[in-house]
């Protein structure tokens, strides 16, 4: 039977970028997406997450979820503490699922940082000009302190200053477009989810 997975993030957009790196990498491992579920549950912060999530876990082990992955960004925390405040929610969940613990560094939006053709691509497109917008390589893109607010700032118009970026927005597009061998390679924190998912 085609496993079923269940995502949890901080937000939607969270959720919907993370439901976008599942199904690519199954794609790219000849694990078909197109055979799974994906149930998704975006919060109203961190917060919201850490309280009503254990809850969520139960809720979908009994619905028949089979796998989980649930989301949890740095920001500027250590990982170390974020990842104990999720195994203490799965542990309070008293699950039996698989599951995979992710905490992006420092946002999930490293990731997106780490392939900067495709940002070209799509600050291009956003500006609506031929003329291609070049970016600096981002080597370590987990070394950014506020990785989202980097993308705004890239991606402001040159003649207004408008931000073009919108994490909730742009988000997905990115996910379902940047190059994972090098957000692989460029982001530690990404690793864990191949991982999961290799092993299925």
């Amino acid at each position: 039977m085609p496993p079923v997975y269940g995502v949890m993030g901080e937000d939607d957009s969270d959720v919907d970028s993370l439901r976008a790196f599942i199904k690519r990498l199954r794609d790219d491992a000849e694990k078909p997406s197109s055979n799974i579920t994906i149930h998704r549950k975006g919060y109203e912060g961190c917060a919201e997450m850490l309280r009503k999530g254990a809850g969520q876990l139960r809720a979908w082990e009994r619905a028949g979820v089979t796998r989980v992955v649930v989301s949890y960004d740095a920001d500027r925390d250590k990982p170390t503490d974020r990842i104990a405040h999720l195994e203490a929610m799965v542990a309070e969940s008293d699950i039996t699922i698989d599951h995979c613990l992710l905490v992006p560094v420092q946002e999930l939006e490293a990731w997106l940082l780490a392939d900067v053709v495709k940002l070209e691509d799509l600050f291009t497109v956003l500006r609506k000009r031929d003329k291609r917008k070049r970016i600096k390589p981002i080597v370590s893109p987990e070394t950014i302190n506020d990785p989202k607010e980097h993308l705004i700032k890239l991606s402001r118009h040159p003649k207004n200053n408008e931000a073009l970026y919108h994490p909730p927005t742009h988000n997905v597009w990115m996910a379902e477009h940047v190059d994972l061998v090098v957000v692989q390679k460029k982001c530690k924190s990404f690793r864990p989810l191949v991982t999961f998912l290799a092993n299925e």
